[in-house]
């Protein structure tokens, strides 16, 4: 059953950055253990990183839509 934030997992089978989940990329992108030494983390760069990784979940469901639904109101008026 996949999760989405697992981190140790993917250590376990992925070797290299570039085979990494999107989760671990994310984190990889924090710096792996947080906060620089400073205390502050670059969380810019990880806010940036997310929207880029969910732009293209928002555009699929928006050109499927209009199926998701077909299907939903199919489903509904089998009872």
């Amino acid at each position: 059953m996949p999760q989405w934030t697992d981190l140790i997992k993917p250590l376990i089978y992925l070797r290299t950055d570039n085979q990494f989940t999107i989760p671990r990329g994310i984190y990889n992108l924090l710096g792996g253990l947080g906060p620089s030494a400073c205390g502050h983390g670059d969380y810019q760069i990880v806010i940036a990183g997310t929207v880029l990784a969910t732009i293209p979940m928002i555009i699929i469901f928006f050109l499927g839509q209009r199926y998701f639904i077909e299907r939903i109101a199919t489903q509904g008026r089998k009872g």
